[in-house]
């Protein structure tokens, strides 16, 4: 994936050969809810889709081992030029409608959850979200599919309200690895977590971005839990290595009233 995708700035020149024009991206957000159906042949001609499949000899991807990012050197944590995962969505709309033309709807959706389960294997919490769009992408595929006649009884969908539980808790559970929680909260909150890794980098930067400003620093509990659940050592290192933050510039990330972010996801839950 290092030469197909995008990164943000400033890594984002070259674009990646994945990298999309702006006018088609524009008309594919356009098509809303309806994208399946709306997606015409022409946003469809000319692309390779080959890269999908080929990722089936792969069970994971590193953000560090190849690519741009591996070479740039740690600064701000909270602003690392990561890849633009944005893209891999309307690839993935794209492959959808293809296969809806083509009759291959089933081998588009594995391709496509691949794709999803390797973006889980880097522990980023982005990487996660992006994921989880992913499959529901697939979801809405599989009720095209439905309504287009084909048989779906082998498809599994995911259960949309699971994949709101497990958006909205990764992003509430980062919060429980944050410099000021108790260190028992801390390990309680992770053992529950579906994935791990997601929160505690990003309890790993915080910590060491702004851990001196907070009641605690809980750095080296949530470098011991990475450990203890499998999570990838380098980007865990990565985000040690990453600046620490002025006083002033910590202020302003808790000015954003953390304590306010943990219920406002949780509430969000059904029931």
């Amino acid at each position: 994936m290092a030469p197909l995708i995008d990164y943000e700035m400033p890594l984002h020149d070259p674009p990646g050969r994945l990298h999309l024009p702006d006018d088609l991206t524009g008309r594919i957000r356009a098509y809303d809810a309806d994208w399946i159906s709306r997606i015409t042949d022409r946003d469809l001609a000319g692309f390779d889709f080959s890269w999908l499949p080929a990722l089936a000899q792969f069970d994971h991807w590193s953000v560090l081992g190849a690519g741009r990012l591996r070479d740039y050197k740690p600064g701000d944590f909270f602003r690392e030029p990561i890849p633009n995962y944005l893209s891999l969505q309307l690839w993935s709309k794209l492959r959808y409608a293809l296969g809806l033309r083509r009759g291959d709807l089933a081998a588009a959706s594995a391709e496509v959850r691949h794709l999803a389960d390797l973006l889980r294997t880097q522990g980023i919490l982005i990487a996660e979200m992006i994921a989880v769009a992913l499959y529901r992408l697939d979801a809405r595929a599989r009720d095209a599919a439905a309504a287009a006649g084909f048989d779906v009884s082998a498809w599994v969908a995911p259960d949309p309200d699971q994949l709101l539980r497990h958006r909205e808790t990764m992003f509430a559970g980062m919060f429980f690895t944050y410099p000021g929680v108790d260190s028992e909260t801390v390990k309680k909150a992770v053992e529950c977590l579906p994935s791990p890794c997601p929160a505690l980098l990003e309890g790993v930067g915080a910590n060491h971005a702004f851990g001196a400003y907070g009641s605690s620093d809980n750095l080296q509990l949530v470098r011991e839990l990475a450990l203890k659940h499998g999570c990838e050592e380098a980007i865990m290192e990565r985000a040690v290595l990453s600046a620490q933050l002025r006083a002033g510039d910590a202020f302003e990330i808790f000015n954003s009233e953390i304590d306010a972010q943990i219920p406002k996801h949780m509430a969000l839950l059904p029931r």
